[in-house]
């Protein structure tokens, strides 16, 4: 295997490996966000930005590869076939976790939404933008 095509595959098992760990720390963050703690849903979200932040470090790191290979490696062709079938499973896993965790923010944003509603804090429905309460206003 040429060098440079060893260098993809560890970068891409890597991205596979960092997507995983991304998929497992959104299911982590769904028992906070259900139990609305603050607290861990911050501590998820820092997680997860670093995970992203990872995961594009190493998609620039391949791109800069990339553009300096030229050619397939045959002898490396089923590895990367392999590693690449893996990568589809995982980045389908993310997306749909990442689909997950959308829905229940906008359930959570409804309900806050709702009760700030039924608390008079907004003056009309519809109305998205959270305005300060009668008497913060008069200060």
């Amino acid at each position: 295997m040429k060098p440079e095509t060893q260098k993809i595959l560890e970068l891409t098992e890597a991205r596979v490996r960092t997507l995983g760990a991304l998929a497992e720390e959104l299911r982590a963050s769904f028992g906070a966000l259900t139990q609305l703690d603050i607290a861990a849903i911050q501590e998820h979200t820092k997680r997860q930005q670093e995970l992203v932040e990872q995961i594009r470090g190493l998609d620039r790191e391949a791109a800069k590869l990339g553009a300096e290979v030229h050619g397939v490696d045959q002898e490396a062709a089923p590895i990367l076939r392999a590693v690449a079938a893996g990568l589809l499973r995982v980045q389908a896993e993310v997306r749909r976790l990442n689909h997950t965790q959308d829905q229940l923010l906008k359930g959570w944003r409804r309900s806050i939404n709702l009760l700030l509603s039924l608390a008079g804090f907004y003056p009309e429905p519809g109305v998205r933008a959270v305005r300060a309460p009668a008497f913060e206003a008069r200060r």
